[in-house]
């Protein structure tokens, strides 16, 4: 009983800080926004005062709907790992640095002990685990997906800030286009690596990449292999279609042919580029058209790299009502997170990989809005790929 209280009790601190934390970033993204406007009138300032004080609005309702179940008790708390005696005894190991026999134990198995552990930590401040998070030697390079541009931060960026504030985590953010294809995205990704990697020439990278994002740094590491394999360690990919996703093609070609004209003259007037999800470039990212893409590239990527993939599963009804319409405007029969399907976001057999298994979330858990506990899910990547020595 006092234990079902004291838990009970942190899961409402931690609901009530991360709502203050809301309400305190939507007052001041609406300040800065407002004071921008008045100092450059403008449709783009107009645009982006609008759309931080609809997001930021709906994240701090959001976060009071959140407070609200946990402090009614209707939101159901992750359950941990205790009582599993195969996942305490993982996470035991694991701590203590000790081997695991890789055929009983593979790294998904060992991934997905690690990460309940930490998300029911996360959940629950009061709990003390036995997992510490590591120190780590490469730079996370963060890259987002498709219409990452309308997000304040990177996919995933809150998750490695906080966890850097206790391990001193070093990370950069690539800049993408969320609205064009993966060739125009890894030569982008290029220029800045290199720049960057003249000022830094020690540091070796690790990219953590979500969604479309996984996929321009496939497109990077063919097409800069010899130089990726003296400066990168890895790739994880987080909801990344690898090998496309089917339920987007027929719907959404349709939809973009209709929009085709509206989108670019709205990404001109507001984004500063055209939005031409229409273009053959983009489509090849995102459709099963990245399935032969695969076959035909695989081949030429670095071997001397770890390469992870984790999908995600939402049903129609759960999360982000933007990931409750895509699931109604884009039926699948597969599991999927209303954007990616989970069979897709792994990497194919035949490729040399680490696929992590099917967590739940749907496909707007990276940003920064969302109570997803994403220290927990970086936290135990860091742990699995510390304890494998891949990083």
């Amino acid at each position: 009983m006092q234990d079902n209280l004291g838990n009970y009790l942190s899961r409402a601190r931690r609901s009530s800080d991360f709502l203050k934390h809301s309400i305190k970033t939507t007052l001041e993204d609406i300040y800065f926004d407002s004071k921008q406007l008045i100092l450059s009138p403008g449709p783009t300032q107009l645009f982006q005062l609008t759309k931080d004080a609809i997001g930021s609005t709906g994240w701090m309702a959001n976060s009071a709907l959140k407070h609200f179940l946990t402090l009614s008790g209707l939101l159901k708390a992750p359950d941990g790992i205790k009582g599993d005696v195969e996942a305490e005894f993982i996470v035991k190991k694991v701590s203590k640095n000790i081997p695991l026999d890789p055929k009983r134990y593979p790294p998904a198995k060992i991934f997905s002990a690690l990460y309940r552990e930490l998300e029911f930590s996360y959940v629950h401040p009061n709990h003390k685990s036995r997992l510490q998070c590591p120190k780590i030697f490469p730079t996370i390079v963060l890259v987002s997906g498709v219409l990452n541009e309308i997000y304040k931060t990177a996919s995933f960026e809150r998750g490695v800030q906080n966890i850097g504030k206790k391990n001193n985590l070093k990370y950069i953010v690539a800049t993408v286009s969320g609205v064009k294809g993966s060739d125009f995205n890894s030569g982008q990704l290029a220029e800045q690596l290199f720049e960057y990697h003249k000022h830094h020439p020690d540091e070796k990278f690790w990219f953590l990449t979500y969604s479309k994002g996984g996929i321009d740094v496939l497109y990077f590491l063919r097409d800069h292999a010899e130089w990726s394999c003296k400066n990168v360690v890895g790739i994880s990919t987080l909801a990344t279609p690898i090998l496309g996703s089917r339920h987007l093609n027929k719907r959404y070609i349709r939809m973009a042919s209709k929009l085709k004209r509206d989108l670019s003259e709205f990404g001109r007037n507001y984004l500063g580029q055209e939005l031409d999800f229409f273009s053959e470039a983009f489509q090849r990212s995102i459709s099963t058209k990245q399935r032969s893409w695969f076959f035909k590239n695989y081949h030429k990527l670095p071997t001397n790299i770890f390469y992870t993939a984790l999908a995600l599963s939402c049903n129609w009804h759960e999360g982000h009502i933007y990931m409750m319409l895509a699931k109604l405007m884009f039926p699948s029969d597969t599991i999927n997170d209303g954007v990616v399907d989970a069979d897709c976001a792994f990497f194919p057999k035949y490729f040399n990989a680490i696929n992590l298994g099917i967590y739940h979330g749907h496909h707007l858990i990276a940003a920064r809005s969302s109570s997803f506990s994403q220290e927990a899910l970086i936290e135990a990547h860091l742990i699995l790929l510390k304890y494998k020595y891949l990083i």
